[in-house]
């Protein structure tokens, strides 16, 4: 499940980074009342930047409970 999210925030990182810093994808958003406008990269970047965060803890979390029961199960072997 959170492949895909990797993934699609990923993709919206490497979208941000290789376009010109020039360039404008203007947006005009209006749903339930509100209304959004501005520059689509700009919303595009916030939002990767939001939750880059939460997925590098949740990585990092991942992580460490893989080293800790590979240390477990290597020392269970060894003994």
């Amino acid at each position: 499940m959170f492949r895909y999210l990797v993934l699609f925030f990923s993709l919206a990182m490497l979208t941000v980074t290789f376009n010109s810093p020039g360039s404008e994808w203007p947006i005009d958003f209006k749903a339930f009342g509100y209304h959004a406008h501005g520059n689509f990269l700009y919303w595009l970047f916030f939002a990767s930047l939001i939750s880059f965060v939460p997925l590098m803890i949740v990585g990092i979390i991942l992580i460490a409970s893989d080293l800790t029961s590979f240390v477990k199960d290597k020392k269970s072997s060894i003994l």
